[in-house]
């Protein structure tokens, strides 16, 4: 009686475990993740205006943002 109640202690501890590992995993991937994003932020701030706004565009709006960037010119001279 003494060694099954101690099995079953056993394995919900285990099963416990498990799933805190699992919780612990998931937060430091979600933190590397928020790590990485503000470190590409962070390098963006001693870049053009033109870069940045090239970084944030997709490919099929980029040549579309270098015509709005060449209209807007005068305003960076």
């Amino acid at each position: 009686m003494r060694k099954i109640y101690f099995q079953r202690r056993k394995i919900i501890i285990m099963i416990i475990c498990v799933f805190l590992l699992i919780l612990s995993g998931i937060f430091c991937f979600y933190q590397i993740n928020m790590t990485r994003l503000q470190n590409i932020e962070n390098s963006l701030v001693h870049k053009s205006e033109f870069y940045k706004l090239m970084y944030r565009e997709n490919d099929f709006d980029f040549i579309k943002t270098g015509e709005k960037e060449l209209e807007n010119i005068d305003i960076y001279i």
